[in-house]
């Protein structure tokens, strides 16, 4: 009994030795780890000072005139000057000090008395703070802020207006919003539009930089509606990758102000363009030339003259009624959802091995626990061989497995030729899938990280998704772009390519309304929607394109005053069905009173080089209507942006192909093979080959003006 208490008594002693000693133990290695962990907190959370370095004089900018958008690529220019007596070499890096992200810009070498520009894109979604500096080695010759939250941004329903300047002028417009403060107000009031030089359209905000800001990649000035230069602009001020982004942007649907007598800037914009320029269009105050889905507008006089105002109203008031959201943004409502392809089945192998494995592993061998141990050394063995063997198989599989890829296009033609936009979708199949390559006319590519998807009606503000710009890795392939994408196995990443065909015809359309003089209130069995019968209408087709279209719609936007709609600027006057914070407005006046409605009338197949004609009755609804954009496909549903431009009708074909007419994918070149695809073509009908659509009759308008101005009783 005494030997028996006596063991005791040294187990209980042994166990409180080995205790303290795990205990000790623990605390030493806490104490290190925090030692090790509280310096990189320290930096992350760490602000730098400005750095300089004497003789080297860098300005750096990011977004555009102090207004930054973080969801779309930003463009930042640097340039550098270098009055020093020795050669700078040195890596111009970004970094986020509170979380730690670093990103390499690229490599800076300047000579001794001489001045370089440097342009980047970049992505900075999610960043809170951009520290750039200039790096020698572990010597930081210059570091500054790019500051990002400047309290600047771009609001969605306001047209951005860029002046380019050497000189570092500002543009005024009468009329245009020059603060955030008051654009903040007009949004705050839930208005869409606004005034500027007293004519209707959406406010108008001018950004004011000079050339070097520019970039070389017209992505980045997708935000923007317009860009103005000054008389006596000169071809000098930018260089040839700038001018060439210039054209594509205007290829692409940006307007471009510039003097008469620019002629050699005229010249290259119309040399560079990927597209064919239709000639020129003298009107009473601008001479246009279109190209693409843009134009460029030619003014006179000059714009700081004496006599400027009238100049700069008058660009005010075009600029106020540029077109904002594009078509080809829908390719970001559509989605495709096939299931099956090697990234499914690839991960269906894995877990049924694993699960195999867990199986004979685990569950088996708990099953032969009464075996001999030669036995269960012989089934461990065995089971150990063969998950060896079919492991090291499907790590070989994996690797040279093809991710898979779905991708959506929009073509849209205009003069000129046709704009083409993809959606590129890749998954990886377990391998190492990092490449993608397409093929296209003037093609270009670039990874722009997870899918986003804009609200159906009211876009985002901007069409151009975030990206960091990467170089072409097959330049010697003819009308090709390669592009590498990081990803984990089973990743998703999503790429946006461009491409331009100037042979894509044009197809022939001929719309005649006849009107009715007839409103209808009855409310529809469509969500209660009230529809307007505007009248009559026929439509006729012509397709010259090459190839048949499976089946389409003619989309019909206009803006209207209801009778008795009083013209007031108490912005928006929008009611909501329900009280939940999803419902939809189903009335909504701008501030002159009007609303916008859209009618959409389906169409068949037309085969290529086909007539076809019908007749139908437009039926408009609001246009803030949810339903009204949606059309039902074989896999789900797709919506219109908001198409209607303000003050004016408009009409837009959009048809569903079977085949991409210009883009398509390499699949020599990438690691990725097609699973699904889904090709539209758009066509606009512009305002000026439209027929008045006048929704209400003037008597009809007239009785209800006097109706509503009788008193009430």
């Amino acid at each position: 009994m005494a030997h028996s208490t006596g063991s005791t008594r040294r187990s209980l002693w042994t166990a409180a030795n080995l205790l303290k000693s795990e205990t000790r133990r623990a605390v030493w290695i806490a104490a290190v780890l925090l030692c090790l962990i509280a310096p990189a907190q320290a930096q992350f959370g760490e602000t730098f000072e400005d750095v300089d370095t004497p003789g080297l004089v860098i300005e750096a900018v990011a977004g555009w005139d102090g207004t930054v958008d973080q969801s779309a690529p930003i463009p930042i220019s640097l340039l550098i000057a270098n009055y020093s007596e020795r050669m700078i070499e040195g890596q111009l890096r970004l970094s986020d000090p509170f979380t730690g992200r670093d990103v390499l810009l690229g490599e800076v070498v300047i000579n001794p008395g001489a001045k370089r520009r440097y342009a980047y894109i970049q992505s900075l979604v999610d960043w809170h703070r951009c520290d750039a500096s200039l790096v020698e080695g572990d010597e930081v010759l210059w570091r500054r802020e790019l500051a990002l939250n400047t309290g600047n941004q771009f609001f969605p329903n306001v047209n951005y207006v860029l002046f380019v300047d050497a000189g570092g002028r500002s543009l005024q417009i009468p009329g245009a919003i020059s603060d955030t403060a008051a654009i903040a107000a007009t949004t705050a009031r839930g208005s869409t539009d606004g005034l500027v030089a007293d004519q209707q359209g959406r406010p108008v905000r001018v950004l004011s930089v000079k050339p070097w800001h520019v970039p070389n990649h017209p992505g980045p000035m997708e935000i923007l509606q317009a860009l103005v230069l000054p008389e006596g602009a000169k071809l000098a001020d930018m260089n040839r990758v700038q001018w060439q982004a210039v054209a594509d942007w205007i290829c692409l649907g940006g307007t471009l102000f510039v003097h008469k007598d620019s002629d050699k800037i005229i010249s290259r914009l119309v040399e560079s363009a990927p597209l064919s320029a239709d000639p020129p269009v003298s009107s009473e105050d601008f001479t246009v030339r279109r190209i693409g889905l843009g134009a460029i507008y030619e003014y006179q006089p000059n714009l700081f003259a004496a006599s400027g105002s009238e100049t700069r109203q008058r660009i005010g008031e075009v600029a106020a009624k540029l077109k904002k959201q594009f078509v080809r943004s829908l390719i970001d409502s559509d989605r495709l959802h096939r299931w099956g392809g090697k990234a499914n089945v690839n991960g269906i192998l894995i877990l049924s091995f694993f699960g195999l494995y867990a199986l004979f592993s685990g569950v088996v061998a708990l099953a032969l626990f009464r075996q001999s141990q030669r036995r269960i050394a012989a089934y461990t063995l065995i089971v150990v061989v063969a998950a060896s063997i079919l492991s090291a198989f499907i790590g070989g599989l994996l690797r040279i497995s093809r991710g898979d890829l779905n991708w959506i296009t929009v073509t849209e033609i205009g003069p000129g030729g046709a704009v083409q936009v993809g959606k590129i979708s890749v998954q990886s199949a377990g391998g190492r899938n990092t490449e993608v390559a397409v093929h296209g006319k003037e093609a270009d590519m670039q990874v722009t990280g997870r899918s986003r998807y804009y609200h159906p009606i009211y876009t985002s503000t901007t069409i151009c998704p975030p990206f960091n710009w990467q170089p072409n890795l097959a330049p010697g392939e003819e009308d090709g772009y390669q592009v590498r994408v990081g990803m984990t196995p089973w990743g998703r990443r999503q790429l946006r390519a461009t491409a331009f065909d100037p042979e894509l015809p044009l197809l022939d359309f001929d719309l005649q309304y006849e009107p009715q003089m007839r409103f209808d209130n009855t409310p529809q069995p469509r969500r209660g929607i009230q529809n307007v019968n505007a009248g009559m209408c026929s439509l006729k087709i012509s397709n010259q394109l090459p190839f048949e279209i499976i089946e389409g719609w003619l989309v019909i936007a206009a803006t209207y005053k209801p009778p008795g709609q009083p013209t007031s600027n108490q912005g928006n006057q929008v009611r909501f069905r329900g009280s939940s914070a999803t419902s939809m407005p189903v009335v909504a006046a701008n501030n002159n009173g009007l609303v916008d409605v859209v009618h959409i009338q389906k169409l068949p197949k037309i085969d290529a080089g086909d007539d076809y004609q019908t007749t139908f009755r437009a039926v408009f609804r609001n246009a803030s209507d949810f339903w009204s954009f949606s059309q039902q496909l074989p896999r789900g549903w797709v919506w219109h942006p908001r198409l209607s431009r303000l003050g004016t009708e408009g009409a837009w074909f959009i048809g569903r192909v079977e085949k991409s007419p210009n883009l398509s994918i390499d699949e020599q070149n990438s690691d990725f093979s097609t699973l699904e695809e889904r090709h539209y073509i758009v066509q606009e009908i512009p305002p000026e080959d439209m027929p008045s659509i006048k929704l209400f009759a003037e008597s009809d308008t007239q009785e209800a003006k006097e109706s509503s101005e009788e008193p009430a009783p």
